[in-house]
């Protein structure tokens, strides 16, 4: 009896959290883009149209994947008083690849000389997807970014060349691949400019990734440590006994935690 009774209150809990994280989705018919994406949204448990402020948004890549821990996590925080209320968007891909590869880089496993789609994407994000995010819903203009693997890749791109889009930048195990020397140079180019740059960055990987991962996480850091604005936190971790599935669930509670204690 005491068996089926914490199964039943497991199975409740695990239904209310599923209901709670998992909020709805709607698709954008892209111009830039030429189709339609599909857009998840994970709503604040007691959210308000009408808060005076809005709310800060977390924008994530892969949509259907950490999106829910994000969620979940985001609301256990404003519960314990570790951080406001958020609205968590994430976006669903049919190409990650093609979408995460900037336009100076050709992409793997698809038609020879086929250039990435990267520029493309964030013209999406900047005209199409954050405008409609505003119009739907009461936002605020705080805004997080954060990729894992391509995506970590993509969310560095996106700071070489729009680092005022987001407050902070959030990168999980990023592959940069072997040739990085048009990236590294734009963000050299672009720490050395007069203009609004993010407040925080988070960088990580797992002890247990590949060494592609781990030379791209070490590359990436000297990079920052060297170039970036004093201006800008910098936190960069390596996540014990995590592979590379397993860091992004570890890096995003760790992430969210150090970015709003140091708002404070």
């Amino acid at each position: 009896m005491l068996k089926l009774f914490l199964v039943c209150v497991f199975c409740s809990y695990t239904s209310l959290s599923l209901a709670i994280a998992q909020d709805g989705s709607f698709s954008i018919n892209s111009d830039i883009l030429q189709e339609s994406r599909q857009i998840i949204v994970h709503l604040p448990e007691q959210y308000d149209p009408k808060k005076a402020g809005g709310y800060g948004v977390i924008y994530m890549l892969d949509g259907g994947n950490d999106d829910r821990l994000t969620a979940l996590t985001a609301r256990k925080y404003y519960n314990s008083n570790l951080m406001p209320e958020v609205i968590v968007v994430a976006t669903r891909h049919k190409q990650r690849g093609y979408d995460f590869t900037p336009p100076y880089k050709t992409v793997d496993r698809m038609t020879p000389g086929t250039h990435g789609n990267g520029a493309n994407f964030l013209k999406f994000i900047e005209n199409e997807l954050i405008s409609e995010i505003n119009e739907k819903y009461n936002t605020s203009d705080h805004r997080v970014f954060m990729g894992h693997s391509w995506g970590g890749f993509f969310v560095a791109y996106v700071l070489s060349q729009s680092p005022d889009l987001f407050d902070a930048f959030f990168l999980y195990s990023p592959a940069l691949g072997s040739d990085t020397d048009r990236l590294f140079l734009d963000l050299k180019t672009t720490f050395k400019k007069d203009v609004k740059f993010p407040r925080f960055v988070y960088v990580s990987v797992g002890t247990e990734e590949q060494e592609g991962f781990k030379k791209s996480y070490r590359s990436l850091t000297l990079l920052f440590q060297e170039y970036m604005p004093d201006s800008i936190k910098l936190y960069f971790e390596t996540t014990i006994n995590a592979g590379h599935m397993e860091n992004p669930e570890v890096s995003i509670p760790k992430a969210l935690k150090y970015y709003f204690n140091y708002l404070k």
